[in-house]
């Protein structure tokens, strides 16, 4: 035991008491074998000693009774102080629940003790206490050799969720499912911690523990349940190990969709047979599945295109863009049961494309193009060129490759050689087709000739920060991108060094001169030089220091509840999410510190404003001391009396849009529509995040405006599926009433794309962060709640930057790892 903490152990009594006066205590634990043990009380006088035995277990009872106050004691073993502790015995009760004594580890020992009533003898109650920690009982009520601990949250593996086949659902240990799949839920006391799954003994995956002790993880595809029985165990950050969860994973044959034929309609048509070659690149698929239910079709583990099983059960499903040339492995799924995989090869229909290296620009000395066999006197020419649109090109010196091009969508590209030497240089550009096949251009042939140029000058810098001033050689700037000026040959190119560092180009004009913006730069001494054709300036010397940094101003702070007020410090406020503004650095982070602890961060904008609202979580009631801290310097202290705060209302889901089908409109609960992305709208505490649930499961957030008013739409990549849907909010732990939905199955199908990376979804730990973080900056959701806050559900093992997107007027967040072509708009009216 080495760790200094302290535990204190309070007890509650109910119908028959021990006196307390007549209880002796028992102390024990465990160490290193035949170890001296010493016990000293809160004055550090010694209590007694003992010695551990063979296996390193150790008792003592103290010889005077305990004291109904706290009882205070500290452990020496062989010399070094382990962990105080405290316990109070002013009540015990025998009136119990028969549960065993836990037993809890500190490193490698264990620490108890035990309170004995020495008038009772051995028929008397024996008080046992397992000390522990991170999580302190609020009681412990008591019968002979029996303690309980009340109140203390277990680690748990409570339930499983199955979104596969026909009949979906929670799930409890010993079930069978037909998911391979399913969310996985529980509970834990180790708050803001990871807990560990297991299968079998087996790592399986991770989650992340709430603020309300919850977790929940759906495992990835690669880590996917195998059909047979799981003994599924988690493990939080204590080391403690959750009763084993028993799933059956059991897909029936008539669950699995076929595929029955795949036709070419390209060339001669006719239907493909598996691993035979095709010219088609968006074949047909036809296949067989439950009636009603949308399949999905996979190329690998790219969604590629979707449609519905007809009511005879049959279903006809095309690719949304061409597939690349080369071996596709495609397989469809339907709800979530995937068929046997269906391979095929594209044949590469199209032309060959033979790269080309079109001309040469000298941009060094006199500007021009040059031929091929021509001389120059840049020794970094750009090459110029085509190809394949879309295409790698490689730049060969001879048998030396200098490096790569990318084609633009025009086929052309282009390409800045590294320093050649002089003479004679055989130029090439080399491509490859699909299929492998290597291309190659026809030689292009240059020599490099010594250059004949003027010495280039840095005449002077400019600092733009703060005071402007003109720098000479040997100037202290605060400034961290002065701007150089000099001479050089007319319309000549010069390259910029900082050292040996190459960090840009200036053109020079009619008259020699150019001019060049530095890009930021550290603190410390820099030596700058230009070159011109290959002759270098003299250094100039800039030493850049640290600027005054101006400390964050907070110029108001207002309470929003019930008539808006402008508090001052020392004010004593109902409103447990004021909002604060000020002044700082354009363009840097300020820490939020209440208390002298870090509890956000807020970005100063452009024009040196802020606004900062708590919006994650309420001020808890008393003082609280906030600061604002930015480049080290801190603004004053602002303080805050919080009291009487109203209690949070009930958030409320007033009605949802259709925006899809032949009928549009608003709706409220318990109606039918077929639009599978409905826009929710309700109300919720001003200022406040919103967390919406659909039968339970977490699909999103929004945040309530400084009206109260919210709006949500589920996400494009998880939209509803048909069938009844119960949505809740919840708002600071509050509930709003269930709101029912009955999506009716239609035939739009969802979009798909044909790029060549699977989009990146949210982990639920993103979803868990501060909703400061999550709402944070100038394009965040608005605070007229008519902004839309899009999360997916699904993919939970994958990772996720929020960034925000704005769609027609409208703030919304979309995962910013996702390519281009992914990003979908979101439907959403105004009015």
């Amino acid at each position: 035991m080495d760790a200094k903490k302290k535990y204190t152990a309070e007890r509650e009594g109910s119908q028959r008491t021990v006196d307390s006066a007549s209880m002796t205590l028992t102390l024990h634990g465990t160490t290193s074998a035949h170890a001296t043990v010493e016990i000293y009380d809160a004055q550090s006088n010694p209590v007694g000693t003992t010695q551990a035995d063979e296996n390193g277990r150790w008792a003592y009872t103290t010889e005077q009774a305990a004291s109904p106050e706290r009882e205070n004691f500290s452990i020496t073993v062989d010399g070094q102080i382990t962990q105080d502790f405290s316990i109070r015995l002013d009540t015990l009760s025998s009136e119990t629940t028969p549960l065993a004594v836990p037993t809890v580890e500190t490193g490698s020992n264990t620490l108890g003790v035990s309170a004995t009533d020495s008038q009772a003898g051995d028929a008397g109650p024996q008080l046992q206490i397992e000390l522990k920690p991170q999580a302190v009982a609020e009681s412990i009520i008591v019968e002979p050799e029996i303690a309980v601990l009340e109140n203390a949250t277990a680690l748990t593996f409570d339930t499983a969720y199955d979104t596969a086949g026909y009949e979906t659902g929670l799930v409890e240990s010993g079930a069978t499912i037909d998911d391979s799949r399913p969310y996985l839920s529980g509970k834990s006391e180790a708050i803001g911690t990871f807990v560990k799954i297991y299968d079998n003994g087996e790592y399986l995956t991770s989650a992340f523990v709430d603020l309300q002790g919850n977790w929940q993880v759906r495992p990835s595809t690669e880590s996917a349940l195998q059909p047979g029985v799981h003994e599924l165990t988690v493990v939080d950050s204590l080391g403690q190990t959750s009763e084993p969860f028993l799933l059956t994973v059991s897909i029936l044959e008539a669950s699995t969709p076929l595929i029955d034929s795949v036709f070419d309609s390209v060339g001669t048509p006719g239907e493909i047979a598996p691993g035979a070659s095709s010219d088609d690149a968006t074949p047909t698929f036809h296949g067989r599945g439950e009636p009603g239910a949308q399949v999905l079709l996979y190329d690998g583990a790219f969604i590629v295109g979707s449609s519905f099983v007809g009511p005879d059960g049959r279903f006809t499903v095309e690719t949304g863009t061409p597939l690349t040339p080369g071996q596709h492995t495609l397989t469809v799924a339907v709800n979530r049961i995937a068929s046997q995989p269906f391979t095929f090869t594209v044949e590469d229909t199209e032309p060959a494309t033979q790269p080309t290296i079109s001309s040469v620009i000298d941009d060094f000395g006199k500007f021009g193009e040059i031929t091929n066999g021509g001389s120059i006197d840049d020794a970094t020419p750009t090459l110029w060129g085509t190809a394949a649109p879309h295409s790698q090109v490689a730049i060969y010196d001879g048998t030396t490759r200098l490096g790569y091009a990318l084609t633009r969508p025009d086929g052309n590209w282009q390409f800045q050689a590294a320093t050649l030497s002089q003479g004679e240089h055989s130029l090439t550009a080399v491509t490859k087709t699909p299929i492998g096949t290597e291309l190659s251009s026809d030689t292009f042939t240059l020599t490099i000739g010594a250059p004949e140029s003027a010495k280039p000058q840095i005449d002077q810098a400019f600092d733009n920060f703060g005071k402007y001033s003109e720098l000479v050689n040997g100037s202290l700037t605060d400034d961290a991108t002065p701007a150089l000026r000099g001479k050089a040959d007319p319309f000549a190119m010069v390259q910029i060094y900082d050292g040996s560092r190459r960090i840009g180009y200036a053109h020079s004009n009619a008259d020699g001169i150019w001019e060049f913006q530095v890009p930021p730069l550290n603190q410390g001494t820099h030596v700058f030089t230009v070159v011109n054709a290959g002759v270098s300036s003299d250094p100039f010397t800039l030493t850049i220091g640290a600027p005054e940094s101006t400390a964050p101003v907070i110029t108001s702070v207002v309470d929003n509840i019930g008539t808006v007020i402008e508090l001052a410090s020392g004010s004593v406020t109902n409103d447990a999410r004021p909002t604060f503004h000020g002044q700082g650095e354009p363009l840097t982070l300020l820490k939020v510190y209440d208390n002298g602890k870090l509890v956000d961060n807020v970005t100063v904008l452009q024009d040196g404003s802020w606004t900062y609202t708590n919006i994650n979580k309420k001020l808890s009631p008393g003082e609280h001391t906030f600061t604002f801290v930015g480049e080290g310097a801190t603004s004053e202290a602002f303080v805050l009396n919080v009291q009487d705060v109203p209690q949070t209302p009930t958030p409320q889901v007033d009605s949802a849009l259709d925006q899809a089908g032949d009928w549009t409109g608003s709706v409220t609960s318990g109606a039918t529509i077929d639009d599978y992305r409905p826009v929710f709208s309700g109300q919720a505490e001003p200022d406040s995040a919103v967390f919406v649930y659909d039968d339970r499961l977490f699909i999103g957030a929004a945040r309530a405006g400084e009206d109260g008013q919210w709006t949500f739409q589920p996400s494009e990549f998880s939209p509803l599926s048909p069938g009844t849907h119960t949505f809740t909010v919840v708002t600071d732990g509050v509930t709003s009433e269930p709101f029912v939905l009955h999506v009716e199955a239609t035939a739009q199908g969802i979009e798909t794309s044909g790029h060549e990376r699977e989009p990146q979804l949210p982990l639920l730990s993103d979803l868990l962060q501060p909703a400061s973080e999550l709402f944070a900056g100038d394009a965040s959701v608005i605070a007229t709640g008519e902004a839309v806050l899009d999360l997916s559900l699904a993919g939970f093992n994958e990772s996720l930057e929020l960034a925000p997107v704005t769609t027609n007027g409208v703030s919304v967040f979309s995962p910013a790892a996702l390519p281009q072509p992914w990003e979908q708009e979101t439907t959403y009216p105004f009015g």
